[in-house]
């Protein structure tokens, strides 16, 4: 069975949480014209734990390595909640490291066959507005990525085409 990665980053404002749900969005539609298995993954990392390290006792270290990970792991449950309710614990994902090291992992870990991400930029055209991150992983992963410009949903794309 074909497998397909929304990678996502559900963590702030709302709108990085609705950019996640339209990447959400593309992969159910994708997955369920592809007769694809669905995976949902993210990153996290506590930013600059090993500076703070240096600086806070061991009990408030590991409490704000904890807090990271549980701000990303609820932030990934309330996408799924709200968008995806029916998709089982088992297909989300919540890797620690930066997203364009831990996710490419992820990919091939679980034999994953198309990544779809969204892009920094309104027009996903590469250079400049692909973002870092998608522009790293498509050049280390293995299968094929889908990059998705903020607010363009398979139901727009599909009524631009009829």
């Amino acid at each position: 069975a074909e497998r397909v990665l929304a990678a996502v980053d559900p963590v702030g404002a709302a709108q990085r949480e609705a950019i996640a749900a339209g990447i959400l969005g593309w992969a159910e539609q994708i997955g369920s014209w592809a007769n694809a298995e669905l995976h949902v993954g993210t990153a996290w990392n506590a930013a600059g734990a090993e500076l703070l390290r240096q600086n806070l006792d061991e009990d408030e270290w590991k409490t704000y390595v904890e807090e990271a990970h549980r701000t990303t792991a609820d932030a990934l449950t309330h996408l799924r909640d709200r968008h995806a309710p029916a998709l089982a614990n088992e297909a989300l994902h919540l890797v620690e490291g930066v997203a364009h090291e831990a996710l490419p992992e992820l990919a091939r870990a679980h034999g994953i066959d198309l990544i779809i991400m969204g892009t920094r930029g309104n027009d996903g055209a590469v250079g400049d507005h692909l973002g870092e991150t998608a522009e790293t992983m498509i050049r280390e992963v293995h299968c094929s990525v889908l990059t998705i410009p903020p607010g363009v949903s398979p139901e727009a794309v599909l009524a631009s085409e009829g």
